[in-house]
């Protein structure tokens, strides 16, 4: 009830001064409550072409998460909390949101923000109002942060895991990295990170070597995070067919045993939070379970803290970072890939819609003589081969087999 009280949006339902709820979580303390329950959260956010990002700053996920775990204490000091939508500047866009990369990450202390926007990573201090480009960050992607915050490591286009000093100077190349679906850096100095079909990779945050570190078997292992004491990885898992969303599963593995159990069914891309709880996503919803960190077991249920938080909800990759202070940055917006119009374009700019038909269309290619296009329509997992007949106006099925990508992308051969 306080924190939605503190979260509503019209001025005049919130608190009007922070007396006011020291007076209520004092009464509560004192009087018993269900406090121990809390209900979703909605905070409220603007839209715009190009709004981007929210943060929550101060400590609001563990306010959050505290009302779960334990009672408010009368000498408590209610957590100062603020909030900013920060928007893009005209022309910039994030990068690549329609796939499983993460693009944005806040800093272990909450002071700096990471992104990758117009393909290259911006730096924004929370203190300045203005981000700045990091200089040899081109096509980057699944950008994350140093312990000390001090680098930020990231997955260029060009296939190779790279990583670059905030404060300045050339980004270094660690080892070549086929396609990198999320990334951590522990303390003990080396990285984590999922690369299908292999699974989760290891390497040394000076270069070298990658490790195969958790082997796929049949299955695809992504968003991987070291959790503390570097003894266990947190990870997404789903099967080779690609049944991300609600059929994906979160895992935990003992690095020293291999010992490995389902943490949640039916989620991805999991945090853990030093509340002691797994936030992870799910339909374009965050929510929360407590989560016992020596035993590596999930000990209730889920809460829900948050909607409307950016995930490709096929392949699992949730836009979201927080810090260990308890401060969360997202990018609000949908939770599934935007369905489109396949269109062509004269060289005179001039577009013209093919298919007006709404749907997932991806990887067009012109026919030799220019009369047809072969093209896929499906979601991850389930996409087909079609061909559309330019002058007839026509689209037939090709394959049935629900493949995924790369592995089908069409291409026209002449003998």
């Amino acid at each position: 009830h306080v924190v939605r009280r503190c979260l509503a949006k019209d001025p005049d339902e919130r608190w009007q001064s922070a007396s006011d709820v020291m007076r209520e979580l004092s009464w509560i303390s004192k009087e018993g409550s269900a406090a121990s329950v809390v209900s979703s959260v909605q905070v409220s956010r603007k839209t715009g072409k190009r709004l981007a990002l929210g943060v929550v700053a101060g400590t609001v996920l563990g306010a959050l998460l505290a009302s779960i775990a334990w009672n408010v204490r009368p000498e408590a000091q209610p957590p100062a909390l603020s909030r900013l939508d920060m928007v893009l500047p005209p022309g910039q866009h994030l990068t690549g949101l329609g796939l499983t990369r993460h693009n944005v990450a806040l800093s272990p202390d909450g002071t700096r923000l990471v992104y990758s926007a117009n393909d290259q990573l911006y730096l924004r201090k929370m203190a300045e109002p203005e981000a700045t480009p990091i200089p040899g960050t081109d096509s980057a992607r699944s950008v994350f942060f140093s312990p000390d915050g001090e680098s930020v490591g990231f997955w260029s286009q060009g296939g190779k895991l790279k990583k670059v000093s905030i404060s300045g100077g050339a980004s270094l190349t660690l080892c070549d990295a086929g396609v990198v679906w999320g990334a951590s850096w522990g303390l003990d100095d080396t990285i984590v990170y999922g690369q299908s079909p292999e699974g989760i990779l290891r390497v040394s945050a000076n270069g070298g070597t990658p490790e195969v570190l958790i082997g796929a078997e049949g299955h695809r292992f992504r968003q991987p995070e070291i959790l503390p004491g570097g003894k266990a990885i947190l990870f997404t898992a789903a099967a080779s067919d690609g049944s991300w969303g609600d059929r994906a599963q979160i895992r935990v593995q003992l690095l020293e045993t291999g010992a490995q159990r389902v943490l949640v069914q039916g989620g991805t891309d999991a945090r853990y939070v030093p509340t002691g709880h797994l936030v992870y996503s799910l339909a374009g919803s965050l929510l929360a379970v407590p989560f016992d960190l020596d035993r590596l077991e999930v000990t209730g249920g889920p809460v829900p803290l948050l909607e409307s938080v950016m995930t490709i909800g096929t392949l699992g990759a949730a836009q979201f970072s927080f810090s260990r202070n308890g401060s969360l940055v997202y990018v609000a917006g949908s939770a599934s890939l935007p369905e489109s119009a396949l269109v062509s374009v004269d060289r005179q700019g001039v577009a013209r819609p093919l298919i007006e038909t709404l749907r997932f269309y991806s990887l067009p290619r012109f026919s030799p003589d220019g009369q047809r296009v072969a093209l896929t329509i499906g979601a991850a997992g389930g996409r087909d081969i079609w061909i559309y007949e330019l002058v007839r106006g026509t689209l037939t099925r090709l394959t049935f087999e629900g493949g995924s990508y790369p592995e089908l992308a069409p291409v026209w051969w002449t003998s």
